[in-house]
């Protein structure tokens, strides 16, 4: 690899074999800035990958949100690591862990001022982004899949990982 990634390796595999390296990447100002990945970083990857190692990105994103772009630019990877930590996915989709917020926490944030005073407010569960869109919301405009909701429907959600 050519230097193009903060990289977390972790080195394992059967004794007497040579280890497997996970480099995982941050998205978001990392390989994407400016609207588009950074150089030559897929051939990089591809290599990186092709010599029996693993590619993760890392991202505050929620999985929707992530692959949108992830498909977009065609990024190879086996895992994905979402809502900064909250949601770890296989290449497949698979979740591999998952947090979840607490209940209680939803109307409480749902309701708070700071949400009142923006144009939307985006909930993600894993694999669905719900929006309570309001006026001038950007999100209806950058084509990403999501369901438009309700602030009570908002208010009636679980096994949130992100608001």
């Amino acid at each position: 690899m050519t230097g193009h990634f903060d990289i977390m390796a972790v080195a394992f595999g059967a004794e007497g074999a040579r280890p497997m390296q996970v480099a995982v990447s941050d998205f978001d100002g990392t390989m994407y800035t400016q609207r588009k990945l950074i150089g030559d970083i897929l051939p990089d990857i591809a290599a990186w990958r092709a010599a029996g190692n693993m590619f993760g990105i890392a991202t505050g994103r929620d999985y929707q949100m992530i692959m949108h772009e992830v498909e977009r630019q065609g990024v190879p990877f086996d895992l994905i690591i979402c809502l900064n930590g909250g949601l770890v996915v296989d290449e497949a989709g698979n979740e591999l862990h998952r947090h979840y917020l607490e209940d209680w926490l939803v109307p409480a944030l749902v309701n708070h001022e700071a949400a009142d005073a923006s144009t939307h407010i985006q909930l993600s569960g894993g694999a669905t982004t719900k929006v309570v869109l309001r006026a001038d919301s950007w999100f209806s405009k950058v084509g990403i899949p999501f369901d438009s909701i309700s602030l009570e429907e908002a208010l009636d959600l679980t096994g949130l990982g992100q608001i």
